[in-house]
């Protein structure tokens, strides 16, 4: 989406492969205090109990980090003037984040309301 928004001449259309729709800030369970060794540490503590992702927790700690600091509700105006073309393919696993999905979709769609 940042490269979207920054570059919009040079992108013909966009697709959002559930991201890009929803804050790190939508989740109850984001901790917005933490810095990114304490992130860290916890999810390491999360994987030590069984909790696993198809990424390392250092990876997904820096991103939580970047989609705190730049979350990518912010550049949906922005997406919207630009006038590219949006998908957005949402996930439906797990079950337990599909009202975090929902207020998040609620928040995208009215600003690609001109698209349709």
């Amino acid at each position: 989406m940042h490269t979207a928004v920054r570059f919009p001449t040079r992108i013909g259309a966009l697709a959002l492969l559930d991201g890009g729709y929803w804050d790190v800030h939508d989740d109850p369970d984001y901790d917005p205090s933490l810095d990114l060794e304490a992130r860290t540490a916890e999810l390491h503590g999360r994987a030590e109990q069984g909790e696993s992702w198809d990424a390392s927790p250092e990876v997904i700690a820096v991103v939580m980090q970047a989609a705190d600091q730049e979350p990518c509700s912010a550049l949906l105006p922005a997406l919207n003037s630009s006038e590219i073309p949006v998908l957005l393919v949402r996930a439906t696993e797990p079950p337990e984040y599909e009202s975090i999905r929902a207020h998040a979709v609620d928040r995208f769609e009215p600003a690609f309301q001109a698209q349709r």
